[in-house]
């Protein structure tokens, strides 16, 4: 019967689930995101990785170049198990947990908060969304979003937007955006693999020069 044990190394930098011959280190984190990309590395006493094969139902591992060796990208939430096999014959079994990341953050031209220079904001065709404070490659893609302009304590322009891009109008609005005028989108749905959730605003402040 396969069991699992989770060990907190020192200092948070690796977490491992240990099998009945081998150890599964989680790069950072305590559980393997759902629909990402999560660095693995598996190693069973007296074989070499490279004659392990592993398999799962609920996700995807393939071989990486990174330290780790393997990136799994599990498929559903909640209990995950991987098997590792040798020539054929299992030899391991190691139980993993998987949930959604963090909610995602959307940026323009990299910013969520603070200054943006007008020639770098118009620079951008939209607006993306990605993970924050993980070691783990990933965006979503955003549904929709509202964009307002305010200038003076005053709404000098306001719409909602389908899909991630700036489409005429915000970019006219963009041409004739003053200094100190700020620039918020709100409500930004983002669709994550299996559901919808909404990302942090983007606040900013024009600067031209």
């Amino acid at each position: 019967m396969p069991r699992y044990v989770f060990i907190l190394v020192f200092m948070l930098t690796t977490t491992k689930v240990v099998g009945q011959q081998g150890v599964c280190a989680i790069d950072r984190n305590n559980y393997v995101y759902l629909g990402l990309p999560n660095p693995l590395s598996i190693v069973i006493d007296g074989v070499k990785q490279k004659d392990l094969l592993i398999k799962t139902t609920d996700g995807k591992v393939v071989k990486s170049d990174s330290k780790y060796g393997y990136e799994f990208t599990p498929n559903k939430l909640g209990r995950i198990k991987l098997e590792v096999y040798k020539k054929g014959i299992l030899i391991d079994t190691f139980i993993l947990r998987s949930k959604h990341a963090p909610d995602p953050v959307a940026r323009i031209g990299g910013k969520n908060r603070g200054t943006i220079e007008k020639s770098h904001l118009r620079a951008n065709a939209g607006i993306v969304a990605g993970i924050e404070n993980l070691d783990i490659s990933g965006s979503y893609p955003i549904g929709s979003y509202s964009l307002m302009i305010i200038r003076n304590d005053s709404m000098i322009f306001s719409q909602r937007v389908e899909g991630p891009l700036f489409n005429d109008s915000t970019h006219k609005a963009f041409s004739e955006l003053k200094n100190n005028d700020k620039v918020i989108v709100s409500n930004i749905i983002v669709n994550r693999h299996f559901d919808t959730t909404h990302s942090t605003p983007v606040e900013l402040t024009v600067v031209t020069k």
